[in-house]
């Protein structure tokens, strides 16, 4: 092996050994908010106002990272607080770290596909809207999500059967692969890992974002150009005004138009999140299928626990996009989580009308007669040369 590749290694690992004793604490941090976060996302995306067909696959995605996180907290807890990784432990235990391996990858890969049929979807609503009105409805997202949580566990076999756990002389377990999977069954592992759950997707979705993004260029151009020929001809036909009044339907237009340019732009940047965390892994997968002793040993497993954080904020980072990028989802996130506060501010701001609409009735029943109270109101008093004259006077209290 090259000197420069073996120095590369030995960095890489001398960072592993300092950043793994605050692993666990990191990601249990970002577990707790990404629990919460996807809960809400599940919560808000279900109501009955929010249900469409790119909802459903979101609400589906959310789950999805929402299984991931609820695994992983039991392993950062006592792989990485309790114990070290590297220890040996009990049955049980190296039972359950297999079992989250699996369960880890098939639950990303889910939400890997979800994001690509998401993007698909919406490709085919805005490049192709004749398509997309006919194809992408409700049926279709929900066969979808059906189609995705059911392949995916099919696709991840050959990884699930390839370990088996062992006992040493001591007493202690930890996993061995099963004779079966010999250098060549591992590198087909890794290629298809590499291929199927990691760069096809990247690849699908880095080429659906770039002809989202095409789209939304062509269509804000074309809009521009609309909205200027349009104002000039209004310029034209209310010349001698000093405004130019707007009509109500191209406004409404405009508005429903950005919306659906937000919407777009959201989706790209949920689909570019998974491009950013995903590619890199894919390639040091794809090249440890060709060298598995450098690319893996040497440079994939010591940055192991950062691809596992990355994963994890990855399934937060949409609930974040939501909030910023969509205003049904604010509104509805508020609507839900803060009635109460809704409730009690418009509580009291009838409370307050009524008090000012009393105030207001008893002031004008003081031009007859006096209110019972001493104190300054202001009441109206006789119309002169068309203008209302305001009068202050003060009552006191008959006695």
């Amino acid at each position: 092996m090259p000197e420069n590749l073996t120095w590369i290694g030995n960095k890489l690992s001398a960072f592993d050994s300092i950043y793994q004793p605050y692993h666990g604490y990191i990601c249990l941090c970002v577990c707790c908010f990404g629990f919460v976060s996807n809960l809400c996302n599940i919560i808000v995306l279900t109501r009955k106002n929010m249900i469409s067909p790119f909802n459903q696959i979101l609400t589906a995605l959310a789950l999805a990272d929402l299984a991931t996180i609820i695994s992983y907290i039991p392993y950062a807890t006592y792989f990485y607080c309790v114990k070290k990784i590297s220890e040996m432990h009990n049955y049980w235990w190296v039972l359950y770290l297999l079992f989250n391996t699996n369960f880890i990858i098939t639950t990303h890969t889910i939400a890997m596909w979800l994001t690509v049929f998401l993007a698909v979807f919406r490709y085919l609503v805005v490049c192709h809207p004749t398509i997309g009105s006919v194809h992408c409805n409700q049926r279709s997202s929900l066969l979808t999500i059906i189609f995705v949580y059911l392949i995916t566990p099919l696709m991840c076999i050959p990884i699930y059967i390839q370990c088996y756990i062992a006992e040493d002389d001591h007493g202690q377990y930890w996993y061995k692969f099963e004779g079966f999977a010999t250098e060549f069954y591992k590198r087909v592992t890794y290629f298809i890992y590499a291929g199927f759950f990691k760069l096809a997707p990247c690849i699908l979705l880095t080429v659906l974002s770039f002809l989202l993004i095409v789209t939304i260029k062509i269509a804000e151009k074309k809009r521009q150009q609309l909205l200027a020929s349009r104002q000039h001809i209004f310029k034209k036909s209310y010349s001698g005004h000093s405004t130019t009044p707007l009509n109500k339907k191209t406004k409404s237009r405009n508005e429903r138009t950005q919306e659906s340019v937000r919407t777009t732009v959201m989706l790209v940047a949920v689909v570019l999140s998974f491009v950013f965390v995903e590619l890199p892994q894919g390639v040091l997968v794809a090249l440890s299928g060709i060298n598995y002793s450098f690319f893996f040993m040497e440079i994939y497993k010591p940055l192991g626990d950062i691809f596992d954080l990355l994963g994890l904020l990855n399934s937060i980072v949409n609930f974040v996009l939501y909030c910023t990028m969509s205003r049904q989802f604010r509104e509805t996130f508020v609507n839900i989580f803060f009635h109460c506060c809704i409730n009690g501010k418009q509580k009291r701001s009838t409370k307050n009308s009524k008090e000012t609409k009393t105030r207001r009735n008893d002031c004008k029943n003081c031009l007859g007669g006096c209110c019972g109270y001493k104190k300054f109101c202001l009441t109206t008093s006789a119309a002169v040369n068309d203008h209302t004259l305001i009068t202050r006077h003060n009552h006191t209290k008959q006695r």
